[in-house]
Formats: structure tokens, sequence, C-alpha cells
């Protein structure tokens, strides 16, 4: 492995590690959302597929956390912690 590789692959394991943590703390933070029948609103959703993200040091995949938040403001559903279609994180 050259070091470059060893640079990306700490940079995507400590990205993967940060959005469980933000994923985590956001599902924590709106645990007391709940509908009529006492389920929640905000809960964890698996993993999504990986996908590539562009950083400083070039491209690689990551595989993000998924959350499904059923709140709805001002008519809109409320956006998950990583929107589907970011792909530049740099």
């Amino acid at each position: 492995m050259t070091l470059d590789e060893l640079a990306r692959e700490g940079a995507r394991k400590m990205l993967e590690a940060a959005l469980q943590l933000e994923v985590s703390d956001y599902v924590e933070r709106h645990h007391s959302a709940r509908d009529a029948e006492g389920l929640a609103l905000v809960v964890r959703n698996g993993n999504a597929r990986p996908r590539p993200f562009t950083i400083g040091s070039g491209t690689m995949s990551i595989t993000a956390p998924r959350v499904n938040d059923k709140r709805v403001v001002d008519g809109e559903r409320m956006k998950c912690v990583l929107p589907a279609r970011v792909r530049d994180l740099s």
C-alpha cells in the first residue's frame, strides 16, 4: 500500500466514523419526536450503498449511515444528515 493509499484509507475511516457519530447524535436529539401512535419519527435505517466522494486527496468510496426522518416542517419532510446527491466534501 502506498502512502497516498494509506492516507486515503485513514481519511475514509475517519469520515465514516464522524458520519456515524453525527447520525447517532441526530437520532438522539430527536428521540422524543413521536407520531400519534407513539412511534419514533426519526430512526436509523441501515447504511446506504457505497458511493464516490471527492476530498482534497482524491476520490474515495464512502458508506454513509441512513436516517429515516418522518418529521414534517412547513409542509416539507426533514432532510437527512448527508443528502443523497452530495459527492464533494472538499
